[in-house]
């Protein structure tokens, strides 16, 4: 008999990423919004979660509006600052 293993946080990760790639691409910028917030809520919550993020929120930095990249600005930097998070962000001008 063999015992099925599964990574419950990878798991959920792959789940929640295209129910969140959907709302980040949504027309409303009030809904990539709320997907930025609930992103950096759920990274405060779970390490491997906001370290897979971060990929998602830097995608926000080129949106056609400038309050959802201040938000995306503020969620990457609510995780970063949380203390068992340490992301190291190349970014170049």
């Amino acid at each position: 008999m063999t015992l099925l293993k599964c990574d419950f946080e990878s798991l959920s990760y792959q789940t929640s990423k295209g129910i969140f790639i959907k709302t980040l691409d949504d027309e409303f910028s009030i809904v990539r919004e709320a997907a930025i917030k609930a992103i950096s809520e759920i990274g405060l919550l779970n390490e491997y979660f906001a370290k897979q993020a971060v990929t998602l929120l830097l995608g926000i930095l080129n949106d056609e509006t400038d309050q959802t990249r201040i938000e995306a600005v503020k969620a990457l930097c609510k995780l970063h600052k949380d203390a068992r998070l340490s992301v190291s962000l190349n970014v170049k001008a």
